[in-house]
């Protein structure tokens, strides 16, 4: 009896230190600015996605434009006071890509995101993100 008891005590711990692995970035994301995350993917790009990609990320910064890319998906862009480096924000909600539609240039938002990088959707040249939830 104490060895079953020992056994699914050590099965628990596991599960929970895996389950914590996997999943700590969507409980404790990073904060981070859209000019610091311009800043730091235009200083190294292999440290930012280390630091930053397929990560649930806080961003927050001033809307840019609100606009449909290539006719065919909205996005949202944010200002970065970067000329190299352009953060595009795309939605895979469509309640969140129509609030979205509601901002207005200049405007803070803060939204929860995960960061897909530089390489991801090649035809737009900039940092993706997907839009999992806007905050404000």
């Amino acid at each position: 009896m104490r060895k079953k008891i020992i056994i699914y005590a050590i099965i628990l711990f596991v599960l929970s230190f895996v389950f914590a692995l996997f999943f700590y970035d969507n409980f404790n994301p990073v904060k981070v600015t859209a000019v610091e995350l311009a800043k730091d993917y235009n200083i190294d790009k292999s440290a930012a996605d280390k630091k930053y990609l397929d990560k649930t990320i806080i961003l927050t910064g001033n809307v840019k434009a609100y606009y449909r890319l290539l006719g065919a998906r909205h996005v949202l862009e944010l200002e970065t006071g970067d000329s190299k480096n352009f953060i595009f924000c795309f939605f895979m909600d469509q309640r969140n890509e129509y609030e979205a539609g509601l901002f207005n240039e200049g405007e803070k938002v803060e939204l929860k995101v995960k960061c897909v990088g530089i390489d991801s959707y090649s035809y737009v040249k900039g940092i993706k993100v997907e839009v999992k939830k806007i905050i404000n």
